[in-house]
This record gives structure tokens, sequence and C-alpha cells, in this order.
């Protein structure tokens, strides 16, 4: 969910107690990070970041975070993993290569697969 759409998360909440909830945050918002605690002590909270120059402010609200794009590289996925990101999204070509990635074990992962349409 795109942090401009964060009003929904208060129904979302009662709706969907359970449900992971990914809130990405664009490079130039203007974020209250104190309501986002907040829904993050009440569900399974993550913050997809578009800029990582904002993940000392989300580790200073104890809120998991992810880099917002696909991971392509080991350099990406080990730099992610030192700056303390909690997930990652993971693209190809690391997506062919899960059970390597996963033996690692650096970080926990997820996986994107990217489509492009012809035209």
């Amino acid at each position: 969910m795109d942090y401009k759409d964060i009003n929904v998360m208060y129904d979302y909440i009662e709706k969907y107690p359970k449900v992971k909830f990914v809130i990405r945050i664009p490079k130039d918002a203007e974020v209250n990070w104190d309501e986002l605690t907040g829904f993050a002590a009440r569900v399974n909270l993550i913050v997809a970041l578009e800029d990582m120059f904002q993940a000392e402010t989300v580790k200073q609200f104890n809120l998991e975070y992810m880099w917002a794009y696909p991971v392509k590289t080991y350099d990406e996925l080990s730099s992610l993993a030192e700056l303390g990101a909690s997930e990652v999204l993971l693209g190809a070509p690391l997506f062919f290569e899960l059970a390597d990635v996963a033996r690692k074990g650096m970080i926990p992962i997820i996986y994107s697969i990217e489509r492009k349409v012809a035209t």
C-alpha cells in the first residue's frame, strides 16, 4: 500500500488483523512516523523504503523495513543486510539462485517476478 493511502489502514486493521501490511514510503513523503508506529503495534507491518536515507529514521521508531525495489545482486543483498533491512524483495537474476541465496541466510527473502509488456 502506498503511504498516500494510509487512511484506509484504520479499516484494514479491523478487517484483516492477521495480514502482513507493506507500506511503501516515497522519497518525498511527509511521514507521520508515530502513526506508523501505532499501526505496527497492532498488526504485522513493514515499511518499504524508496530512499534508504530514511532507514535511520525508521530504526529510531523501531519499525521493520525493506528496500522497495527488487534486489538483483549479491552486493545489494549484502548491503541491505548490513543496513538492517528486515526483508528483501528478490528479483532476477538472484531469483533464479534462490537456493544459494537462502543458504547464505543473510536476510529473509520474498521474491518478485518482473514482467515486461511487449509493445
